[in-house]
């Protein structure tokens, strides 16, 4: 009896291992791709459905991104001899968080480029609107879906 149930347990066993080597590969293979290929059927999507920004949407504009674990602001400001700059932080929440001052521009094809020396930079932040409405503004930052809250620099003074 006891000769029968070590072997079912054996079988067990090496029926399971069988699994893990031999079926768990190509399934997760064809599940990543799976959800590779979906992700980026959205992506065309959300592509195409991008709005070009005007100056006027960005200029003295707050974006505070909207997440739980990391910190990123952007405060966009523009004078009358065209300077563009933007003040951000960048940092993950309840940790060190650095602050440069950067520049920005509208593309030709109305992405905003955040940047350092030259919006053709391999470091430079695009953000495509995707839609934006009164406080909220849903956009793709290189690439990524993001959720931002977005404010005039007049409506944060009416709240003080």
């Amino acid at each position: 009896m006891r000769s029968i149930l070590k072997k079912r347990k054996l079988g067990i066993i090496l029926s399971s291992v069988f699994c893990v080597i031999f079926l768990f590969p190509p399934a997760a293979f064809f599940l990543g791709n799976f959800l590779i290929n979906r992700q980026s059927e959205k992506w065309s999507e959300l592509k195409s459905t991008a709005v070009p920004w005007t100056e006027n949407e960005i200029a003295n504009h707050f974006f505070e991104l909207d997440d739980s674990e990391k910190v990123e602001t952007f405060y966009f400001q523009s004078d009358s001899s065209e300077n563009r700059t933007v003040t951000c932080t960048f940092g993950k929440k309840g940790k060190m968080i650095t602050a440069p001052i950067k520049y920005w521009q509208i593309d030709e094809n109305g992405i905003l480029c955040i940047f350092d020396d030259s919006p053709e930079e391999r470091e430079c932040i695009k953000i495509e609107k995707i839609w934006l409405e009164e406080d909220v503004l849903y956009a793709v930052r290189n690439q990524q879906l993001a959720k931002y809250k977005y404010y005039s620099e007049s409506a944060l003074s009416e709240e003080k």
